[in-house]
């Protein structure tokens, strides 16, 4: 059978400097391949889900600079990932969101795992998006910091259709607080959930 082996070498000389032979010395090294691949497929792995993930995976570095950005993270903010890589943080938050985003930041340096956030946040054609972000922080075996994981969604047309209906519901309870008649809403079993606010219902109608 075929055996990966390291060598090193070291001379023999004579007392006058002359080469006489030298040692040879030859590891087995089988095992550290082994794991040197294992390591290498599943670095591959990695990197494939990244690219793969639905939503945005960005790491930054102890500075907060970007070193990774998968696609989805390029979609959401429109910039390709050489674009990015390098720069701080800042490039894709608006200046009247950086106080919020900082304190944030310094939380999350500080150990805080809880430290997630839903902000503004910049595009590279000047759009301003709202991103709901999921932060980790990175440490060595010491403690130290090294910089951060960060999973990120765009959520502002979610935060558009909540918005819009939450007008819709407040414009209804307006009008229909306003009527003389009876309104109501119901669930699906025809359970009353909500009664606009008459007094002479009678003693038929309870929520």
């Amino acid at each position: 059978r075929t055996v990966p082996i390291e060598d090193s070498a070291a001379p023999i000389l004579d007392a006058e400097g002359r080469l006489l032979g030298a040692v040879l010395v030859f590891h087995d090294v089988t095992e550290k391949r082994r794991a040197e691949e294992a390591l290498r497929h599943s670095e591959e792995r990695l990197r494939f889900q990244r690219e793969r993930m639905p939503i945005g995976c960005i790491v930054h570095d102890e500075e907060l600079r970007f070193v990774e950005i998968n696609p989805a993270a390029e979609r959401i903010f429109g910039y390709r990932a050489e674009e990015l890589i390098g720069r701080h943080v800042r490039v894709i938050v608006p200046p009247e969101a950086r106080p919020h985003v900082d304190a944030i930041l310094r939380r999350l340096a500080d150990g805080d795992m809880t430290a997630h956030s839903v902000n503004e946040n910049l595009t590279r054609d000047g759009r301003i998006i709202l991103c709901s972000w999921l932060n980790t922080p990175l440490r060595d075996s010491d403690g130290k910091f090294l910089g951060l994981l960060s999973m990120v969604q765009d959520v502002t047309e979610h935060k558009r259709i909540e918005d819009a209906l939450r007008q819709s519901d407040a414009h209804f309870r307006a009008l229909a607080e306003a009527l003389p008649q009876i309104v109501w809403t119901s669930d699906a079993e025809g359970g009353i959930t909500w009664l606009n606010p008459r007094r002479d219902f009678g003693s038929d109608l309870r929520l």
